[in-house]
């Protein structure tokens, strides 16, 4: 599988292979992200698709099309708090920081297929 990792300059990317591109993440964030991706998954099935299609869209660059069918920060806070231990600290860097890699992690492998 092929995926697209936009760089912070929104129209650069580089192309990379699934496995070599999850393998820059470390556990957690790996975890994180498989579990926020199972919970979407889980809450969204309807919507999988055209999530998928909306994020590879140029206009979706920097954030994620989960947003336009419910509060997807409810599921993330879920998956963290399931993969952490206890609620994020939006005031904390490293939780931010967490959050947003998993969730860039969860959006690049795409919602509409199993995670491998």
């Amino acid at each position: 599988m092929i995926i697209k990792d936009a760089c912070s300059t929104p129209d650069i990317f580089h192309v990379f292979r699934a496995g070599e591109y999850l393998a820059h993440f470390n556990d957690l964030e790996r975890r994180l992200a498989q579990t926020f991706h199972g919970i979407v998954r889980r809450e969204l099935p309807e919507h999988l698709e055209r999530i998928d299609r909306l994020n590879s869209e140029p206009s979706y660059t920097g954030m994620c099309a989960t947003h336009d069918f419910c509060d997807t920060n409810m599921l993330m806070a879920e998956a963290f708090e399931r993969v952490v231990g206890r609620e994020s600290d939006v005031s904390a860097h490293v939780d931010v920081a967490l959050w947003n890699k998993a969730w860039n992690v969860a959006k690049l492998v795409g919602f509409n297929k199993e995670w491998n």
